[in-house]
């Protein structure tokens, strides 16, 4: 009986997940594998003649079978790369897994807090997020930044379980960066004084409309979630909110930044009170508007 090697292995998992009907087949056999064999994906493909051992292939298997039952990697693997971390963020249940649309808000960001402090160079930026998962849009951010002040707010326990794993991971980018972050357990902005003193409040809040959750990708509606996708009847709820709460916490001057789902950007913008005006739209990478930049004019 031959050993059954790296490569065998893999060209076996490509074949049945293909059948299976999951897209990315290859990527996903070779990340949980080399989850399984704890190394990294180039790792694993230069050691391609190398036999598995009883106790990896035991725990393959099982990982096969619960992403053939529609499991996200993230979940099975626990990590998920994000921006251009140098390392992947901590995953669990119970938080949404960063997405590539997402860097078009964080890219967005990192431009719009740039230029704010090439006007105040020696000040400290102050950011305030709403639903903060698993804490990647703060790290990428303070990964490509300098000097942010960061408060962060999530009505998950189970989500800010995971940013704390992840501030612990990547202490050593708070630490060089000058940055300090702070997370806060509530629901909203409600514990929060109504003081306006942020410089940004950026969000990528629950967009999907209630009754499309159901439609959504296995992986998606039955492992996600819903607490972070479910953005009300029209999916414009928390867009709703922001639009009433966030003048009140902004600098004159400040910006919202926001992510925003497909088909959403005109709706947005006739949800816009007098004092916030749409400064800029981002697109991610097939031309759909993505992210939104607001200015807070107060009246005089």
């Amino acid at each position: 009986m031959q050993d059954w090697t790296i490569a065998n292995v893999l060209e076996w998992t490509r074949q049945f997940f293909k059948q299976a009907g999951i897209e990315s087949f290859k990527l996903d056999s070779e990340l949980l594998l080399a989850h399984v064999c704890g190394c990294s994906r180039l790792q694993l493909l230069l050691q391609h003649d190398k036999p598995l051992i009883d106790a990896e292939l035991t725990q393959y298997r099982h990982l096969i079978k619960r992403r053939k039952a529609g499991e996200p990697v993230a979940y099975l693997t626990h990590q998920k790369d994000f921006w251009d971390l140098a390392e992947p963020l901590i995953i669990q249940h119970g938080v949404l897994i960063p997405r590539p649309d997402t860097e078009t808000l964080v890219e967005l960001a990192v431009q719009e807090i740039q230029q704010a402090q090439s006007a105040t160079p020696e000040q400290a930026i102050k950011v305030l997020e709403l639903g903060t998962g698993s804490l990647a849009l703060p790290i990428a951010l303070m990964t490509s930044l300098q000097n942010l002040e960061c408060l962060c707010v999530d009505i998950s326990h189970q989500a800010l379980q995971v940013s704390l794993a992840n501030r612990r991971k990547f202490q050593h980018v708070i630490e060089s960066g000058h940055h300090k972050l702070a997370l806060v357990q509530a629901d909203r902005f409600e514990c929060l004084a109504q003081v306006a003193c942020f410089d940004f409040i950026i969000s990528n809040p629950p967009y999907v409309p209630s009754n499309d959750i159901p439609t959504l990708q296995k992986e998606v509606s039955q492992y996600e979630p819903h607490l972070a996708l479910d953005g009300g009847v029209d999916g414009l709820d928390f867009y709703r909110y922001l639009m009433q709460a966030a003048p009140k916490l902004l600098k004159p001057n400040a910006k919202l930044l926001l992510e925003i789902g497909d088909s959403q950007h005109e709706a947005i913008n006739h949800l816009l009170p007098d004092s916030l005006q749409l400064s800029s739209t981002s697109h991610d990478l097939q031309n759909i508007p993505r992210a939104i930049c607001l200015t807070h004019s107060p009246p005089e």
